[in-house]
């Protein structure tokens, strides 16, 4: 019997997918779709997310535990100041000065000095990239691991956080220093720290360039592609894994170079969008996007019904009841609620308008199991029932409704009046054909 693809299959196949799409450019600044396990993080834009990859990687965790120690000796500048003074002395005398002073002032001023001092300066370019390094690093970590606890974040527990933020607060080398908010890093600055015979400055160099390629979306780039794989997170369960595969499979056969991706996270709307001059695609994943999936409770009687039907209103209703008193929930009133794991829109365009042409829900199981697929077709069967858009019952309009089953049996295609079921696996993937012909 032909086993599952093991998570990790699945999870070097989804990584590889993303940072192909990332390196490839048809990501938009707004709108880019990662592996986030929208039940441990909740990605609103794509500088957060960078951000939060950014001090995830092994560079940076390796860089903060070097710094204390590199810091106790930072380089500093040396320089003369040859000063006049007159009475008191507070440097040493320059006595070649003092001569040529006095000589120029026109009269013989026993009073008249000229004094050199040592001056040490630790505000130089080197330093300042150090400190701003560790000051987005700080307030990195301060915002998304200190009040969260996810299980990608072992690398800052609240302990090295805590660390982290007292080195950067009493070393007091850097506080000689300006608050980063108040001065740019220059690529000169870059320039001299990368030169310096000191790793830790051409480390801080090297991240802080990096850092700046990450969020400016020079995704091309050899540092920040390792990077991304490096830190993608993925998630644990297996299943919602093999969702996310099966949805970037069907957005790679979909892509023209107009697709354009946003974060997976709830309530985040469309994953991605795909426009021509004609048509309009939008992918929804675990959202149902414009379709409405709901079915209220209907103010009929159950004694009015034939059975099993009033069995079956009675116990919606006693669940309802139920679910009140229990969990403390107000009554919702709701006989029916679906959400398939995927929704595609597809909307012809018009004068400046559009209207919905076809709806694609599909059901994602990660399984080779024949009945695991029965159930999905089931609950495929009642989502392509109650779908409706504008309250009217999408079975019952002139919009196109598909509904597919998608499994890990690789290499099936069944198809039966708008339902198909494929499966899928990394070596065979999602036909082309087929998907022209869903949507």
């Amino acid at each position: 019997m032909m086993t599952k693809t093991p998570p990790e299959r699945l999870r070097e196949v989804v990584s590889t997918q993303l940072v192909t799409y990332l390196s490839e450019g048809v990501v938009s600044e707004s709108a880019v779709a990662t592996v986030v396990d929208p039940s441990e993080l909740t990605v609103t834009d794509i500088r957060r997310l960078l951000r939060i990859k950014f001090v995830l990687s092994s560079d940076v965790t390796e860089f903060v535990q070097r710094a204390p120690d590199q810091l106790r000796r930072v380089r500093r500048s040396s320089r003369q100041l040859t000063e006049t003074e007159r009475g008191s002395v507070s440097g040493r005398v320059n006595w070649p000065g003092t001569h040529a002073r006095r000589s120029r002032a026109g009269h013989d001023d026993p009073t008249l000095f000229a004094t050199t001092t040592q001056s040490v300066a630790y505000d130089i370019p080197e330093n300042r990239v150090v400190k701003r390094l560790l000051s987005e690093v700080v307030d990195v970590v301060g915002e998304e691991f200190v009040a969260n606890d996810h299980d990608w974040q072992s690398e800052w527990s609240a302990e090295s956080a805590a660390e982290l933020t007292r080195v950067y607060r009493d070393n007091p080398h850097l506080a000689r220093l300006p608050d980063p908010e108040s001065y740019t890093v220059t690529d000169r600055d870059l320039y001299a720290a990368r030169r310096s015979r000191r790793e830790l400055y051409q480390d801080a160099a090297a991240l802080l360039r990096l850092y700046r390629d990450l969020l400016d979306g020079q995704y091309e780039r050899a540092a920040v592609q390792k990077l991304l794989r490096e830190t993608i997170i993925v998630p644990s369960e297996p299943a919602r894994l093999f969702e996310l595969y099966v949805v970037f499979e069907l957005l790679a056969t979909l892509d023209n170079g107009s697709l354009r991706y946003r974060t997976v996270s709830p309530g985040s709307g469309a994953i991605a969008s795909l426009k021509t001059p004609e048509t309009s695609i939008e992918v929804y994943y675990d959202e149902t996007g414009p379709v409405t999936l709901s079915e209220p409770s209907p103010e009929v009687q159950p004694e009015t019904l034939s059975r099993p039907f009033s069995r079956e209103l009675m116990a919606a209703r006693a669940y309802d009841s139920h679910r009140e008193a229990i969990l403390g929930r107000g009554s919702q009133k709701v006989y029916y609620r679906g959400r398939p794991d995927l929704v595609v829109c597809v909307f012809t365009r018009e004068n400046g308008e559009q209207s919905l042409r076809t709806v694609l829900l599909g059901e994602i199981k990660y399984t080779r199991r024949e009945q695991t697929l029965a159930r999905g077709i089931r609950e495929l069967s009642e989502y392509l029932s109650f779908a409706r858009h504008d309250a009217n019952y999408l079975s019952e309009s002139d919009v196109q409704l598909q509904g597919v089953v998608v499994t890990n049996s690789g290499g099936r295609v069944d198809r039966h009046e708008n339902v198909v079921h494929l499966g899928v696996t990394p070596s065979t993937g999602i036909p082309n054909e087929v998907v022209v012909e869903l949507v």
